[in-house]
């Protein structure tokens, strides 16, 4: 397995991109997260150079971050601009050398929503067709109030979209956030579907704390990571258990300016727990 840095602070933009890329390599990562807004009017030349500023570090831009697919069962007008939106991202994907795009998993009405269950994979099986000739993988990550909130829905999604070029990314502290299981059981249910991993820590907390968020389990806010109630040894040993190899990225989510003392803290203590699962 290998870790990964999501650039989704503000401070990362296109002046700024290289120094971070030098900064993320120094920490020890190997990889990097890139939200689709940082690229998505970036021209030819832009991308080229960013490709090759991360290629001369050692990082691979492992994943276009997008929320694609949040209308994806809304009208069909909405939904072609949705599709409009996965191809413009793939085409970007491809000349950074990144494999994998994700995408959101539409907006779920109720947990039965079998109308809207089957417009989401109809939906996710246009979009792999458009990703597929890039070489370009889709993933929603189980999130909630959408149809990946937990893992049996998450599974029934990808068997009906059907597309080998969808799989799913695994947050298991956005399972935590929803109420719904994580951990050993749940990562082997999904199995070879997880083509990438989040990696965050979340505290329950009073609905008047600072940075406190309602979620459909509770209250929560986000904290460094080994200082919430996420069990990620367990997560960490399953996703070994089934050979997953590929990025899990430390999405470093905070209040702070500089995002940088987290970065170096997420991804020591995650080498830490990975050095240390069975």
């Amino acid at each position: 397995m290998k870790i990964a840095r999501a650039f989704f602070t503000k401070a990362v933009n296109r002046s700024t991109f290289a120094e971070h890329l030098r900064v993320t390599h120094e920490i020890g990562y190997e990889g990097v997260e890139i939200p689709y807004h940082l690229v998505r009017e970036a021209d030819s030349d832009f991308l080229r150079s960013a490709r090759r500023a991360a290629d001369a570090v050692g990082l691979r831009i492992c994943c276009l971050s997008t929320v694609f697919g949040a209308n994806a069962n809304g009208p069909a007008e909405r939904q072609q601009q949705e599709l409009d939106g996965i191809r413009n991202a793939a085409e970007i994907a491809e000349p950074l050398g990144c494999g994998v795009v994700r995408i959101s998993a539409g907006a779920m009405n109720t947990p039965t929503d079998e109308d809207g269950l089957k417009a989401m994979a109809d939906w996710m099986a246009q979009a792999a067709d458009l990703a597929r000739p890039f070489g370009v993988s889709l993933a929603p990550e189980t999130h909630p109030g959408q149809f990946t909130e937990n893992a049996g829905l998450t599974r029934r999604l990808l068997q009906q979209c059907g597309a080998e070029n969808v799989g799913v990314i695994y947050d298991a502290a956005n399972m935590l956030v929803t109420g719904v299981p994580y951990g050993s059981r749940i990562v082997h249910e999904l199995g070879d579907a997880i083509i990438h991993v989040h990696l965050k820590d979340m505290a329950r907390c009073g609905a008047d704390e600072d940075g406190a968020h309602e979620y459909p389990g509770g209250c929560f806010k986000y904290v460094f990571m080994g200082e919430g109630d996420m069990d990620h040894r367990e997560t960490f040993a399953a996703l070994k258990s089934i050979g997953f190899e590929g990025y899990m990225t430390c999405e470093c989510i905070g209040p702070e300016a500089d995002p940088t003392p987290r970065a170096r803290h997420e991804f020591a203590v995650v080498k830490s727990l990975l050095d240390s699962a069975d």
